[in-house]
C-alpha cells in the first residue's frame, strides 16, 4: 500500500485532472491550465494523514507547486504574445527548479538497465513510392530539415526520432492514413552502444498509477514511494504537455508550446536526458496501454550538420528494413498471434476499448510479430 492511495483516490475522481485535457471553447489554453493546477493544488493542500512519510513531502513542495504551475501558464501566454524568450525562460525556471530536478534523476532510466533493450519498438512512413533501405524509415535527414513539421515534441527544423511500443501507435500518431501507403521498421536498442542512454518517463498518468498496473508502466515495475513522489510532483508538467489538439491539421498547435519548450531544453541538456517517454493522447485508451507508449529522440550534435543523420542516434539503435503492409500482411507468421491473450467479448461499449484488449489477435499485432523474424542492422 501506497502513502499517497488516498490522495490517489481523490485526483482521479475529479474530472478535470483525468484524461481526455481538451480546452473548452471560449477559454484559454493558458486558463484552463491554470484552472486544472489549481484543482491539483487544493486537493493535495486538503489531503490528510500527512504523517505518511510520501505525503508529508508532497505537502512540503506544495508552496513550490504553485509556483511552477504560474510559471506553466505564463510561458504559454508569453509565447503567444511573441516573447519566446520569455516563454522558454519560463520552463527553464520550471525544469531547473530543485524538486523537479530531484523528480527527473528517480524518473530518468537508462536504458541497458530497464526494458527498451528487451521489448521491441517500431516506425512507420506513410509513401506513395516504394521505399525498402534503413535509411528511409529513420529520422529526417538533415539535408531534408525543413519538412520537419511541428509535432507534440518537437523544435521547429531539427529533426528527431520518434518511435512507438506498437504499430498501432504508430498508425494513430501519422494520422490513421490507408494500411496500403504504410511502411513499417522494428527497432531495437543497440547494446554494444548504450552507455549513459537515459529516458525520462512521462509515460504515465493518475488513472495508471492509481491503478498500479505494472504491465502497462514503461519499466514493467510497480512504482516506489519515492517514484510516486516524483510522479505527483511533475504531473503539472506532464498535464501542461498532454493537451488534446483542436486543430488536427494547422500548421500551429498551441497545445504543443510547453512540450515543444520542454524538448528544446532537453536538446541543451543532452548530457542529461537523452530522450522522453510519453504517452500517445490519439485516443483516450492509448493514454493509458503499454501500447500507448512514444519515444521521442532528438540528435545529439555539436555542429549543425547540413546532410545525413544524428551519428550517435545511428549507432544506439539497430532496424529492419522498410517492409510494406501489403508484404507484411501476405507473410505467414511463425508464432501465434494470439499467444498468451484471451479473446476478450466485444460487447465492450468501446470499439478502441475493445480493440486494445484483444490486441494480440489483431493484425497490426501479427505484423509486430512478422517483423520480429527480420534482421536488424545499423543505418
Amino acid at each position: 500500500m501506497s502513502d499517497f492511495d488516498a490522495l490517489l483516490d481523490k485526483l482521479t475522481s475529479e474530472e478535470r485532472l483525468c484524461h481526455p485535457f481538451v480546452v473548452p471553447d471560449k477559454r484559454s489554453l493558458a486558463d484552463d491550465l491554470r484552472n486544472r493546477l489549481s484543482v491539483y493544488e487544493n486537493l493535495i493542500g486538503k489531503a490528510t494523514n500527512s504523517e505518511q512519510k510520501g505525503l508529508h513531502l508532497l505537502k512540503k513542495r506544495l508552496n513550490k507547486l504553485g509556483e511552477i504551475n504560474g510559471l506553466l501558464s505564463e510561458a504559454i501566454e508569453k509565447y503567444l504574445l511573441g516573447d519566446l524568450a520569455l516563454s522558454y525562460r519560463n520552463i527553464d525556471k520550471v525544469l531547473k527548479e530543485d524538486i523537479v530536478k530531484k523528480s527527473f534523476k528517480v524518473l530518468t532510466k537508462t536504458v541497458h538497465k530497464h526494458c527498451l533493450d528487451s521489448y521491441p519498438l517500431f516506425r512507420v512512413r506513410v509513401s506513395d513510392t516504394h521505399i525498402g533501405e534503413r535509411p528511409d524509415i529513420f529520422h529526417v535527414p538533415f539535408e531534408l530539415r525543413h519538412s520537419v513539421s511541428m509535432q507534440r515534441y518537437s523544435v521547429n527544423g531539427l529533426p528527431s526520432l520518434y518511435l512507438s511500443r506498437s504499430l498501432y501507435a504508430c498508425w494513430q500518431e501519422v494520422g490513421r492514413p490507408e494500411l496500403d501507403k504504410l511502411y513499417v521498421s522494428r527497432l531495437q536498442v543497440n547494446s554494444d552502444a548504450i552507455d549513459d542512454f537515459d529516458v525520462l518517463n512521462l509515460a504515465f498518468s493518475l488513472e495508471l498509477i492509481a491503478n498500479n498496473k505494472k504491465k502497462n508502466s514503461l519499466f514493467d515495475e510497480s512504482p516506489t514511494n519515492e517514484e510516486m513522489l516524483s510522479y505527483l510532483t511533475i504531473f503539472p508538467l506532464v498535464l501542461a504537455c498532454s493537451y488534446t489538439r483542436k486543430n488536427s491539421f494547422a500548421e500551429f498547435n498551441e497545445e504543443y508550446i510547453v512540450p515543444n519548450l520542454m524538448l528544446q531544453w532537453i536538446v541543451k541538456n543532452s548530457d542529461k536526458t537523452h530522450g522522453i517517454a510519453y504517452f500517445s493522447t490519439k485516443t483516450k485508451q492509448l493514454r493509458h496501454s503499454e501500447y500507448g507508449i512514444s519515444f521521442v529522440f532528438p540528435p545529439i550534435v555539436d555542429t549543425v550538420k547540413v546532410e545525413g543523420f544524428c551519428p550517435i542516434l545511428s549507432n544506439r539503435f539497430l532496424l529492419t528494413k522498410p517492409v510494406s503492409w501489403q508484404i507484411i500482411d501476405s507473410l505467414p507468421c511463425e508464432e501465434n498471434s494470439s499467444e498468451g491473450s484471451t479473446h476478450k467479448s466485444f460487447a465492450i461499449d468501446d470499439i478502441e476499448e475493445a480493440f486494445l484488449a484483444n490486441y494480440k489477435a489483431t493484425k497490426f499485432y501479427r505484423a509486430e510479430k512478422i517483423l520480429q523474424q527480420f534482421p536488424t542492422d545499423k543505418i
